[in-house]
């Protein structure tokens, strides 16, 4: 029976039967299993027979030709075996690197096997050994037109890369295309969609990782925080989002300095916004000059003509800041059913605007009967 029956795939599918898992199994630093998925399933694309046929015949014809070339002077049984040789390459030389990934509570193992050689490597990610992650998504556009996406995880620990993986999907399937690891057929390539769906579900698992890390410790305390950097137990760029999602501004700006103190680097956004939550304007700007940074500062300096010339340069970023900036520069000019609905997009976004009701930008008012009463610091 399968060890991993009852485990989903990495984009939330069940396990099929038939599924093979092989190689080392997954060590216990990890934690416990939560996903995993295999290139030797039903579910998975492999390289076409007509692919492989295809590059089998290109090779067999290149060295058809050279055995003409060089038939002169090489036995004439040569110049079969050179086609047959050169066949057989071309059919290998398409098939898929085999592979199987487990993504755990606190970790990650990659294992993969040539199918040439039979040998057998393996990778593994503690969480605990990275202090930031970081992802991009590239469109690969050609004289065709999209050729597909290539996504790029890697895990850092001062700033040098301690995991890395790499993989590429198609994008115009469905909705979740990039968790499908049977978007992309494996060409020339190990498995490209089973490492996209790898990056992309481990990084989610990493960021959770991140979160409960901050969320399991009670009083949330910046001294706290401290102690779990301190530990390795969570990394200061997620206690700085967790903060930032719960509208710790203080707590936030302390954290950072204490960063800053010790040469680690911030995101500079999140501390220069919880500043000007704080309503430090000048100080917000030394960290950032991001131009959520520079509108909210101008709209505290009373120069209004700048923060909406700067209007056109804003970009929603996911987090409602956005939102809150437009709302404030609204409530300034008098617009107050605009700059509401400005924040009802911010409260849809999850940003906290509670201690924004408690503060003096234009848009507290209309925060605390969003939030209901005056607003807590929470």
């Amino acid at each position: 029976m399968n060890a991993y029956a009852h485990v989903p795939d990495h984009d939330g599918a069940p396990r099929r039967e038939g599924d093979e898992f092989f190689g080392p199994p997954p060590p216990a630093s990890i934690g416990a299993i939560v996903s995993a998925s295999t290139t030797l399933s039903a579910r998975a694309v492999r390289t076409t027979t007509r692919a492989r046929v295809g590059a089998a015949v290109v090779a067999a014809v290149i060295a058809a030709g050279v055995a003409a070339q060089t038939g002169v002077s090489l036995p004439p049984a040569w110049g079969p075996v050179m086609v047959l040789a050169a066949a057989a390459i071309g059919w290998l030389v398409e098939s898929p690197l085999r592979m199987c990934s487990y993504i755990g509570e606190d970790g990650a193992w990659l294992v993969s096997r040539s199918r040439l050689t039979g040998r057998t490597t393996t990778r593994a990610l503690r969480f605990a050994d990275a202090d930031r992650r970081t992802i991009a998504f590239t469109r690969n556009l050609g004289l065709e037109g999209y050729s597909g996406t290539r996504v790029t995880a890697t895990w850092l620990r001062d700033r040098q890369t301690v995991f890395a993986v790499i993989g590429d999907f198609n994008e115009g399937v469905g909705a979740n295309d990039a968790a499908k690891p049977t978007d992309v057929e494996a060409a020339f390539a190990p498995s490209p969609a089973h490492l996209a769906a790898v990056a992309i579900a481990l990084v989610a698992r990493y960021d959770r990782w991140c979160a409960a890390r901050v969320d399991d410790e009670a009083p949330l305390s910046t001294a706290t925080l401290d102690a779990l950097v301190a530990q390795g137990r969570v990394t200061v760029a997620a206690a700085i989002e967790r903060l930032f999602d719960l509208g710790r501004w203080e707590d936030l700006d302390e954290l950072a300095g204490t960063a800053l103190d010790a040469g680690v680097a911030v995101d500079g956004l999140r501390h220069a916004w919880a500043l000007l939550e704080l309503e430090d304007p000048d100080t917000a700007l030394a960290q950032s000059d991001h131009v959520l940074i520079r509108m909210r500062a101008a709209i505290a300096g009373g120069d209004l003509a700048t923060a909406g010339g700067a209007l056109p340069e804003l970009r929603d970023d996911g987090f409602g800041m956005r939102s809150v900036v437009v709302a404030d520069l609204l409530a300034a000019l008098g617009d107050l059913a605009g700059a509401t609905a400005a924040l009802r997009d911010a409260r849809r976004a999850a940003y906290p605007l509670a201690h924004l009701a408690t503060t003096a930008w234009p848009s507290a008012p209309l925060a605390r009967a969003l939030v209901g009463g005056a607003g807590s610091y929470r």
